[in-house]
């Protein structure tokens, strides 16, 4: 069944999350692991971490060197859009902050790694606002951020242009952007950090605002989201570069809005993300395996939540903040397969 999302009525939850925390006992100052994030665990099975503070959703998570980043997103401070970035060091199961972006950002279509650097495109600087056309490029090397040439304006023609999403194909960083006045897909363009340019390409059949995605084998893959009709659809399109062209692979069990989406192993996976209702966190855990183009399910996760971050490292796919009808989350969970 699709469902008719009210984007207006989502993003005055944010305001309203601002005043309910869900994860209320902040980390001990020192942050010493509990336990080994890597230590030997079962297959199949979900593990508690140490958590992000503060809490925080709609931000976005990129891995470099078993290091998760976290940036941006909306915390519970006074209604704020936040630039703050933390790393994840799955070796010891520890935070640290890092230098913060340039500007705050909120729902950025994603955090991809290229060349040992981070690429962050999209997200909006005020809850409100219009999405941002800035490309930033984090280096862990010099903890530094800087700005690279801007994404086209025409790519943010039309309504309701976040929820975009990204990923990386042989050194190139492919954004989604989800609308595009005469575009009913929206649009999709070619970063080069080489040259520093931009290079259109053909956009997605059907809309995919707040989905998941995520590049597998050398495809790019986006999954259910907000249709171009405001319905939520069950549709798994993928961008091949070598045929320059979209094809339609096996419709998603349910549909999805705000799942986490990480790749690992060859799979892309759905975790969590918003069920029927503006406040209602779901703790479905669904993968797809291109190999079969069938889609799965495994166990729950442990904290059902939407809007949560999501990066693959050391084997797992770590689920990071989120919110839910007890509001933000500071909960990291990590699956196994």
């Amino acid at each position: 069944m699709s469902h008719r999302i009210h984007i207006a009525a989502l993003c005055s939850f944010a305001l309203a999350l601002t005043s309910c925390v869900g994860d209320t006992t902040q980390p001990n100052a020192e942050g010493v692991a509990l336990r080994t994030s890597e230590a030997a665990v079962s297959s199949g099975t979900w593990t508690t971490e140490s958590r992000i503070w503060p809490p925080r959703y709609l931000m976005a998570a990129g891995t470099v060197n078993k290091t998760i980043y976290v940036a941006g997103g909306y915390t519970s401070d006074i209604a704020d859009v936040t630039g703050r970035v933390d790393a994840y060091h799955v070796a010891t199961n520890t935070w640290s902050q890092v230098k913060s972006l340039p500007s705050p950002r909120f729902k950025p279509f994603g955090l991809s790694a290229i060349d040992g650097r981070l690429y962050l495109a999209g997200g909006s600087p005020t809850e409100s606002g219009d999405p941002s056309r800035d490309m930033l490029v984090y280096t862990p090397a010099t903890n530094s951020w800087v700005r690279k040439r801007p994404l086209p304006a025409s790519a943010f023609s039309g309504s309701y242009c976040d929820g975009g999403a990204q990923g990386v194909i042989g050194a190139k960083l492919y954004i989604y952007v989800p609308c595009g006045d005469g575009y009913p897909g929206g649009r999709l363009l070619r970063y080069n950090p080489a040259s520093d340019t931009y290079v259109w390409l053909p956009g997605p059949p059907a809309k995919h605002g707040m989905g998941g995605a995520g590049v597998i084998n050398g495809k790019f893959y986006l999954a259910s989201g907000i249709g171009a009709s405001g319905y939520l659809n069950r549709l798994l399109q993928v961008y091949d570069p070598a045929t320059n062209a979209w094809t339609t692979k096996a419709r998603l069990p349910a549909t999805r809005l705000l799942p986490a989406s990480a790749v690992l192993n060859g799979k892309l996976f759905l975790i969590g993300g918003q069920l029927p209702g503006i406040d209602h966190g779901d703790n479905t855990l669904t993968w797809y395996d291109p190999a079969t183009n069938t889609w799965s399910e495994g166990p729950p996760m442990p904290t059902p939540r939407f809007g949560a971050a999501a990066a693959s490292a050391s084997g797992r796919v770590y689920v990071i903040g989120g919110a839910d009808s007890t509001g933000l989350r500071a909960k990291v969970e990590a699956y196994a397969p």
